[in-house]
């Protein structure tokens, strides 16, 4: 999604200067120092034992896979996962956080069902902030 841009030129003391203001949103926010702001602060949950259909908002719904709960995600949030093995290959396109639950990074599993690519972070036209920690790819 492209951002909206308006340009204005004001003279001060025989220089130009453009002001550049940056209207509507789009999948980068970014603060004043040029890095992603994060948006959201919700926890979703996620559990090898769980449902998809669940609303991934406490361990008792959590749902069954890591990209469910990122499909539900916003840029901020928090994913937590349960230990177990989750045969899916993530994608991560937003500024979030995912943290295993384990005592040990070897309790969370992604094995990306043998494919060549198990995780990938980041998008084409901006930086994220991402952080996995905590699991085994």
């Amino acid at each position: 999604m492209s951002m909206p841009l308006s340009f204005r030129l004001y003279r001060i003391t025989g220089l130009f200067l453009v002001l550049l203001l940056v209207t509507g949103t789009s999948a980068c926010n970014f603060g004043g120092n040029g890095n992603p702001t994060p948006q959201g602060t919700n926890f979703l949950y996620v559990s090898p034992t769980k449902n998809n259909t669940n609303d991934c908002l406490s361990k008792a719904t959590a749902c069954q896979m890591i990209n469910t709960a990122l499909s539900k995600a916003v840029d901020g949030d928090t994913i937590f996962v349960a230990p177990g093995t989750y045969p899916e290959q993530v994608s991560i396109g937003k500024n979030i956080t995912i943290t295993g639950t384990g005592s040990q990074p070897s309790a969370v599993v992604i094995d990306g069902k043998h494919q060549y690519q198990v995780l990938s972070a980041g998008c084409m036209a901006c930086t994220k902030a991402i952080s996995v920690s905590n699991l085994t790819i």
